[in-house]
């Protein structure tokens, strides 16, 4: 399975340290090597998967189409995302097809992963197949040294190539306007905070700032919180719907301490497990700078309110496969939508602790469920249950009878979402508050009970249904085997099990169930229950390469006419300073000339002739 000449890891301790250079160095190729082996594995499936399309057009037209269905399977062979896997493809796709010689090299371990991947994303847009081989020649040459460059190096060296053959092909940063965006991202568990980041316009900004600062302003001055953090809360109010923030000096006369904490009246805690979490003490250093308490004065809050944010990072968006879709399609006399939502809608559930009398240990802490699987450390979970939160006790999942219709009760709905926590597909971590609850045995041949209940993102959830040969079994404690068409089989757990290991959630057999029915064939007609896209995915890709192109030469017209303008402005100045002394003209003439310079190595990548940049 791998090179036997290089020493492995029992025979590294006798190893001198040129060996061991050796074998860093020759694992390193073999790494790339088998990289490579897999990527022409996936470029292989993804030509199966479009040839199925090819030949049953009406399939190529669902909204999971045979790519999105070959996309599964790899999702759960490597537990990715479906969109890490449709990536995959793509990569593997463009590397064999359009880049040969640079995938023999790579094959051959002479390049890295890292750098095949930064070719393969920047030449996207490339569509010339002379333009593909002459950039396929170029970067086979070079691409073995570029192993040590920098990630901002590496992407220039490819740029250049990219720019001296096909400038359209060129990857263009968005318009500020174009490229705004609002992203919740890198969670601290261990804290319970979130980075937040984006680009908004702004008449947006102005709008926000406003409310931020007559909602921190509201509060008296003996609030603990230091201006700062009165921001950050105001921010989740106003999510929540409230224009008036809460104050937490805690004088029963103060106006503003009466006004309900809208971010913890917001939050459903589901106890599930452990109910010490409950009994959690607020952490009274949360509040404040966490020295000598002083309260803020108006000047203070007005100018920290007025002051401009620093500046954030402008960052790429990341690729996604989720969209809105049509319904859920379970085979099923009714549609399956959830049942009344519990908690109500614009609630976010918060698993916390079990409804059975637990030992006396230290709290555990809580989980977001609908910002995938987010942390609530026990004080603040004990923060939103002191401000308001509301509390639910889970059914005991022994107590869930059986239903004899289609839709799930409330009681099993909330069961089940708080048992998943996400969509139980390998590699898949969409939250189970926003994921259909499927029958894994299909009803009514499988009883509406949590036993035979479980999550599925839209995607995987259309999937199994229409597609054939996907397959499920599911244990009463809510253990997965899903089985593929390629008759591969992947074991998952509930998410639960591993955060709450004292929440039992094995649900005993129904009493009164009814008696076990073979599954139905498929009825003639149900593939038109399937939500179709309104263009294929070959159609969506050859359309945004073509608007990418597009704007990418309207851009660079743009930017020849502005070079023109400030040419012509530039003569005129010089023009009318020549008249004025010649001595002030020709310094005039070298600054110009400067300035025409340090703009045109801003604006564009150097160009090295037919020679590689010399990094």
């Amino acid at each position: 399975m791998f090179d036997s000449s290089f020493p492995g890891p029992a025979a590294l301790a006798g190893a001198s340290d040129r060996e061991l250079i050796d074998a860093i160095a020759g694992w390193s190729t073999t790494a790339a090597a088998a990289q490579a082996r897999l990527l022409a594995a996936l470029a292989e499936r993804r030509r199966r998967a479009e040839a199925a399309a090819e030949a049953d057009p009406a399939r190529a037209r669902w909204a999971c189409d045979p790519v999105d269905e070959a996309a599964a399977q790899i999702g759960c062979a490597l537990t990715v995302s479906h969109g890490r896997a449709l990536s995959l493809m793509d990569t593997a796709v463009i590397l064999r097809d359009h880049l040969p010689r640079l995938n023999a090299r790579f094959l051959a371990g002479q390049v890295c992963e890292r750098v095949v991947a930064r070719i393969v994303w920047l030449c996207a847009l490339v569509v010339d197949d002379a333009v593909w081989t002459q950039l396929d020649d170029q970067f086979a040459a070079a691409a073995t040294t570029w192993g040590t460059l920098s990630g901002d190096k590496l992407d220039t060296a490819i740029t250049v190539w990219i720019h001296t053959l096909d400038p359209d092909a060129v990857r263009r940063a968005a318009s500020a306007h174009r490229g705004r965006d609002f992203r919740i991202t890198g969670r601290d568990h261990t804290a319970g905070t979130t980075t937040v980041w984006g680009r908004i316009t702004s008449i947006d900004a102005a709008i926000a700032a406003a409310r931020l600062k007559a909602m921190v302003t509201s509060v008296c001055p003996d609030d603990p919180r230091t201006t700062a953090q009165k921001r950050a809360d105001a921010f989740g109010a106003v999510f929540a719907g409230a224009f008036h923030l809460n104050c937490l000096c805690g004088k029963p006369d103060c106006p503003a301490a009466t006004v309900p904490d809208a971010r913890a009246t917001s939050v459903t805690v589901h106890v599930v497990a452990d109910a010490a979490s409950l009994d959690a003490t607020p952490d009274p250093t949360l509040h404040g700078s966490g020295e000598e308490p002083a309260p803020d004065t108006d000047t203070d809050t007005e100018a920290a309110a007025d002051s401009d944010p620093e500046p954030e990072p402008v960052r790429g968006s990341a690729h996604s496969a989720e969209r809105p879709a049509p319904p859920p399609a379970d085979p099923a006399p009714e549609p399956p939508s959830p049942p009344d939502p519990s908690p109500p809608p614009g609630r976010t559930p918060t698993p916390a602790a079990a409804s059975q009398p637990a030992p006396a240990t230290p709290p555990r802490p809580a989980v977001i469920l609908g910002l995938r699987g987010a942390v609530l450390p026990p004080a603040l979970l004990a923060e939103v249950l002191t401000r308001g939160a509301t509390t639910r006790i889970v059914v005991d999942p022994r107590a869930l009878p059986l239903n004899p219709g289609y839709r799930p009760t409330t009681a099993q709905d909330e069961f089940v979402r708080c048992r998943d926590l996400t969509c139980r597909v390998p590699g898949c971590d969409r939250p189970a508050i926003g994921t259909d609850l499927d029958h894994s045995n299909p009803w009514p041949a499988g009883p509406t009970h949590p036993s035979n209940l479980n999550d599925k993102c839209r995607l995987h959830h259309l999937l199994k249904t229409f597609w054939e040969n996907w397959t499920e079994q599911q244990q009463p404690d809510g253990t997965l085997h899903l089985s593929t068409p390629t008759g591969h089989t992947y074991t998952t757990t509930p998410l639960s099990a591993l955060l709450f290991p004292t929440w039992t959630t094995t649900t005993d057999p129904p009493a009164g169930r009814q008696p076990t029915r073979p599954t139905p064939p498929p009825s003639p007609g149900r593939a038109l229950k399937m939500p179709l896209r309104q263009r294929t995915r070959a159609q969506n890709r050859a359309a945004y390469i073509t608007a990418a192109r597009q704007h990418n030469a309207l851009q660079a017209e743009l930017d020849r006419a502005a070079e023109e303008k400030a040419a012509e402005q530039r003569r005129v100045e010089r023009e009318a300073l020549r008249a004025t002394s010649p001595r002030t003209a020709a310094w005039a003439d070298r600054q110009d000339d400067l300035k025409a310079l340090m703009q045109s190595l801003n604006r564009r990548p150097p160009h090295y002739g037919d020679d590689p940049p010399p990094f």
